[in-house]
């Protein structure tokens, strides 16, 4: 019963992830009087409106976000959300533009201008009926659309792999802090040890090996997830930096997540703490069965940059953190 319950959670787990961190928070238009949150601008009407600078009080309608930052504008005008003709009964632009001097932004958001709908990660905000000299409304009023990212502050931890002389079979747990997964990035540091490097991916529903060595090979990068073997030309120590992640500079927050066949398959660990299979493996659900370390000894409990052999029994390939792996 307990793992079942660590399958639904862990199931819930990915799923609230991969709707991205930002999910949570909204601004949007409403009456000054139902703003419980904080005022970003205020508005003449809920639509057509002419705006106001957050702490002029001519407009009974505000733009209103339910999560509370700073409303200082960055020099480089990173935070901008929209641009203003005066500090009241204003005209607006999108944050692109820089014909108006007012701005209104707010603290760790990049918004951009669009006709189409915002993406998974990212926050509605409004629309305005043109790109400059513009009356604003809500998101579905007009054809320019103004979505909003949340680049959010996210802990990254140091953390080392030990590779002997020969080959060791690792894995990464996190994503590289500059979300650069190339080999040439990942191994910098100690890039002239190495001699190869092998993975057994995923590839039009059966796994393929793939190579890396100095100078030829169809492998480039090196992911949380999977597995690889690398082989040195001497003994080294490499030290890394990861986050749980990837996308935080787009505000998008997005989790590691693999394929696997249903067959055997080189996987690696995810996060920097030990896990028994059994809750490591909750978004596979019941679909494996056998896991072997690399001299092919049977294993119960997982073990950050590690790289392991899973046989896979089912469909239900996307293999994702667990909650026991991220805590």
């Amino acid at each position: 019963m307990q793992k079942k319950v660590y399958i639904l959670i862990g199931s819930l787990f990915l799923t609230i992830l991969l709707l991205g961190i930002i999910s949570a928070k909204s601004c949007e238009i409403m009456e000054r009087s139902s703003c419980d949150g904080t005022i970003l601008m205020g508005l003449s009407g809920s639509t057509n409106a002419h705006g106001e600078l957050w702490n002029e009080e001519y407009y009974q309608y505000v733009l209103c976000c339910d999560f509370e930052r700073t409303r200082e504008c960055e020099e480089d005008g990173t935070n901008k959300i929209i641009g203003l003709s005066d500090i009241t009964n204003a005209h607006a632009e999108i944050p692109s533009l820089d014909n108006y001097e007012f701005d209104v932004c707010y603290q760790n958001l990049s918004c951009r201008r669009t006709t189409e709908d915002c993406t998974t990660y990212e926050m509605e905000m409004f629309s305005l009926t043109d790109e400059t000299n513009a009356h604003i409304g809500g998101f579905d009023d007009y054809y320019v659309k103004i979505c909003c990212n949340d680049l959010i502050d996210v802990e990254v931890y140091n953390y080392s792999i030990d590779l002997k002389e020969g080959w060791n079979l690792i894995s990464i747990p996190l994503i590289p802090e500059d979300d650069d997964t190339s080999i040439e990035s990942v191994f910098s540091e100690i890039i002239d040890d190495i001699e190869q490097i092998w993975a057994y991916q995923y590839n039009s529903n059966q796994n393929l090996w793939k190579y890396y060595t100095p100078t030829i090979g169809d492998l480039d990068e090196i992911v949380p997830g999977y597995g690889y073997y690398v082989k040195m030309s001497e003994h080294n120590t490499l030290n890394l930096r990861g986050k749980k992640v990837y996308g935080i500079t787009e505000g998008l927050g997005i989790p590691p997540v693999v394929t696997l066949a249903p067959s055997w398959n080189l996987i690696g660990h995810y996060g920097l703490n030990s896990v028994e299979k059994d809750y490591a493996f909750t978004s596979l659900e019941d679909d494996y069965s056998s896991l072997f370390d690399r001299v092919g000894t049977p294993v119960s409990i997982l073990n950050p940059t590690k790289g392991y052999w899973l046989f896979v029994t089912g469909e239900n390939n996307l293999y994702a953190p667990s909650t026991m792996s991220y805590i």
